[in-house]
This record gives C-alpha cells, structure tokens and sequence, in this order.
C-alpha cells in the first residue's frame, strides 16, 4: 500500500509547486476551485470506488483526487503566467 501511495508524491510536489506560484501573484481562487471540484468528485464517486475495489479503490480514489487538484492548479499557473507576460 505504501508503493502505490508513494507514487502520489511527485503529483503533490507538482501540486504544491503550482500552487505556491499562484499565492505569489495573489490568485487564490483557482486553488479553491481545484479543490471544490476534487471534493465534488470525491463526493459522487467515492463510496461507488470504495465498495467495489476496497482498498485498491481507497488509493485509486486518493490518486485520481491529487492528480485532478494538480491538473486544474497547472492549468490556472499557466493561464495566470502567461497573462503576467502578456502584460509585461
């Protein structure tokens, strides 16, 4: 079990990478929404993955929250940045 949640560490370091950038340039609502659509997935789909896949739908579902939270984040880092160039 371990293994499989040790592969979710470069995903949270992406994460976290991404996420300090936004609070530097004071864009915190992506953050938010990151998380409000991970916690929305959770709720719909958790007890669907846990019931049928036990322990291996537990981590499944950890990882499928980390990796939309990162993706979302890395999306808005990207918009954000490019938007600060543009207006350099």
């Amino acid at each position: 079990i371990l293994i499989f949640l040790s592969l979710m560490l470069p995903i949270t370091l992406l994460r976290l990478i991404s996420e300090f950038g936004l609070r530097a340039i004071k864009k915190t609502k992506p953050i938010f929404n990151a998380n409000l659509f991970a916690s929305i997935f959770t709720i719909f789909f958790s007890n669907i993955i846990i019931s049928n896949f036990n322990t291996n739908g537990l981590i499944a579902g950890l990882f499928v929250n980390q990796l939309i939270i990162c993706l979302v984040i890395i999306y808005y880092y990207r918009v954000n940045i490019s938007q600060l160039i543009i207006e350099k």
